[in-house]
């Protein structure tokens, strides 16, 4: 069974997946659901087709508020779960939310004014943490919060997915949200660690979930919370407006590679065997600089990275931005390069992977505050596969979309670089810690 999911009815990962299974599938359409806005393009090939359902959400609900809709109760259906025990726990939360009910016990009032009062202070880093049965409602969060509150040249940057470490890790540019399950086995050792950062006068919400069902309710909780922190940062929370851009230039990449049968050549600002460093000149002049005034080999990749590594500035964060698909030893290096990096230099630090970043952080990075540092780690494919009906197979549109991104964060200013890994994927993650290395050397030498 396959579902396919999409506001628009025209994203063009969902579309492309769409078009390969379809084939794969000997074209049966009672193999396939969507789930997508009337008269959609998606809509419009379900109906053709032949699929096997076909759900209409309401126009009016936006796609990151729309986990209480058909987008999230369907799979939900699929899986098994109680569709009337996740509406009896997300009603509940709707009552605690009336709007008679004073601020101060409203729980989406209270978080999101606790959110947004707090990034007006410079604490625009929220950092969320569940226990192990709720652990993915940070990837859910991260894009609610980032494409709401990331525009106009203000931001609040969700860092979701980190462990909880010792305070002297972090600044004062945080805000912790806690969320656990009261019965899961690991809830008492993550208090302990919370307390120890609300000890340390780190900002700190817990937010106690007593069911996986009721998860429902902090859907709407957050959702709430999110639009009363937009409006203190004086922000519509319904808008993407730099999200199509990133689109844009992917297209252009695709209608180049069409037009010539390739896409376009970049030159490498540090060229390498196994990993080559592209960038633009805004970017690279004051690298440039602080090579020459720091002693650092502008032509070292290892250097040049620790260059942009130790120029970052209080409140600035790192982005990992990943195009590659990871197995369990390189997730264990990122997770060691985004340890080291945010223990050298204090800095929050992101991770995301490409295409799906795109779809949650990429609002942000445009459009919200110049204070990342955004590094593009793309590698090889070692497979790849024809898109049925389009001149181009899965990989080129993965590069295609890696650079148009790239374009697209350098048009806006942003300090951006691409690592290009041609080979060995732990021997270029390598490469980002031996920088790290590099820069902890030179700071407490």
């Amino acid at each position: 069974l396959f579902i396919f999911s999409s506001k628009s009815g025209t994203t063009v990962e969902t579309m492309s997946l769409y078009a390969y299974f379809w084939q794969q599938s000997g074209e049966n359409g009672a193999q396939f659901i969507a789930i997508t806005d009337a008269d959609t393009e998606l809509a419009k090939l379900a109906e053709e087709n032949n699929f096997s359902e076909l759900y209409l959400n309401p126009t009016d609900i936006g796609g990151r508020y729309s986990a209480l809709s058909y987008f999230g109760m369907v799979p939900a259906a699929v899986m098994g779960l109680d569709l009337d025990e996740l509406w009896k726990q997300a009603k509940l939360m709707i009552d605690a939310s009336h709007e008679n009910i004073p601020g101060h016990y409203h729980p989406g009032i209270s978080l999101g004014a606790y959110i947004g009062a707090l990034a007006k202070e410079g604490r625009d880093k929220l950092s969320v943490y569940a226990t192990q049965s709720l652990v993915h409602f940070g990837d859910w969060a991260e894009q609610l919060i980032a494409e709401s509150l990331g525009k106009a040249g203000k931001g609040v940057i969700p860092v979701v997915g980190e462990e909880i470490d010792s305070p002297q890790y972090y600044v004062s540019d945080r805000l912790f949200v806690f969320l656990h399950e009261m019965d899961d086995p690991d809830s008492e050792e993550m208090r302990k660690r919370i307390g120890a950062l609300r000890e340390a006068g780190h900002p700190r919400a817990t937010l106690r979930v007593p069911d996986k069902y009721a998860i429902a309710g902090e859907f709407f909780r957050w959702e709430f919370a999110t639009a009363v922190a937009a409006y203190l940062l004086e922000l519509n929370p319904f808008d993407e407006p730099n999200v199509s851009e990133a689109k844009q230039a992917t297209q252009e990449m695709l209608d180049y590679q069409q037009a010539h049968g390739a896409l376009p050549i970049a030159s490498p600002l540090v060229g390498g065997t196994t990993v080559q460093l592209y960038s633009d000149e805004k970017t690279v002049a004051p690298l440039r600089e602080m090579c020459r005034s720091h002693g650092y080999d502008p032509n070292s990749r290892t250097e040049v990275l620790a260059a942009q590594i130790a120029g970052t500035h209080a409140g600035d964060y790192f982005a990992l931005l990943c195009y590659f698909t990871p197995n369990e030893t390189i997730y264990r290096m990122l997770h060691e390069v985004r340890t080291r990096l945010r223990n050298v230099t204090k800095r929050a630090v992101t991770v995301g992977f490409g295409p799906r970043y795109l779809h949650s952080t990429g609002q942000l990075h445009k459009g919200g505050s110049n204070n990342g540092v955004y590094f593009l780690l793309t590698a090889n494919t070692e497979t790849d596969v024809e898109i049925p009906g389009k001149p181009y197979s899965f990989g080129t549109l993965f590069h295609a979309q890696a650079e148009g991104d790239l374009l697209t964060l350098q048009k806006h200013g942003r300090r951006a670089l691409r690592l290009d890994i041609e080979s060995d994927l732990e021997d270029g993650l390598q490469k980002l810690l031996d920088a790290v290395q590099f820069v902890e050397e030179r700071r407490f030498r």
